[in-house]
């Protein structure tokens, strides 16, 4: 789902389509795959395929740091880009979020409705 995605946001294979492209990552975050997870929420932080969102933007990327595995190149960029965002949150919203990824449990793989593929 990760590299469908992938390829629906960069157009290999296929012509670029973001909201395709969101729908795709958005599936792959869920179930848990960290570079999906990361591409979401750079996709939350620019509006790209979906709603400017920062806690969403957020969540995801703060998930992604703690989804990859240690020696993964990423991890640092992921932490990164989670601290900035978190530091553009109110008090509220990051608490609202940090409760929201202490609960979070990836969901069974599926792809998106065959209506955005």
């Amino acid at each position: 789902m990760n590299g469908v995605g992938y390829s629906y946001r960069e157009g290999i294979g296929t012509a670029p389509d973001t909201r395709k492209a969101f729908a795709w990552l958005k599936s792959a975050a869920e179930a848990g795959q960290p570079n999906a997870m990361h591409t979401l929420g750079g996709m939350y932080l620019s509006g790209t395929g979906t709603t400017k969102d920062l806690q969403k933007a957020y969540l995801w990327l703060d998930l992604a740091a703690r989804t990859y595995p240690a020696a993964d190149p990423h991890l640092a960029a992921a932490k990164s880009a989670a601290s900035r965002i978190a530091g553009r949150l109110t008090e509220t919203e990051r608490a609202a979020v940090d409760r929201e990824i202490r609960g979070w449990k990836p969901a069974r793989a599926r792809p998106p409705a065959p209506a955005l593929y």
